[in-house]
């Protein structure tokens, strides 16, 4: 089971991941894990060659990627994530309808 928080930056999609793995660790039954946003990483380490000032659709196909290897590396029953693949989805749709 995969389960993703979604909310704009800066709304608290991390803390809420991370509480939400607590909780379900302590209920015990199910293996839980976090994943993080790649999508964090790729904007912190690219910021200054990014053209727009945000990842491309180009980008957004590739941070989906990075991000779907993240989750599938996971081997827990439970998989928490501030990022939903579906994300980059709709970042990349959002981009194309503006230009």
């Amino acid at each position: 089971m995969r389960i993703g928080i979604i909310g704009s930056p800066s709304s608290g999609k991390s803390t809420l991941a991370r509480a939400l793995v607590s909780e379900l660790s302590a209920r015990g039954g199910k293996t839980v894990e976090y994943t993080d946003e790649f999508a964090t990483e790729f904007i912190r380490k690219f910021r200054e060659h990014l053209p727009l000032g945000f990842p491309s659709v180009e980008d957004q196909f590739l941070i989906l990627n990075h991000q779907l290897r993240k989750e599938d590396e996971k081997t827990s029953e439970i998989i928490v994530t501030d990022s939903p693949i579906f994300l980059a989805l709709i970042y990349a749709q959002r981009i194309w309808d503006r230009k």
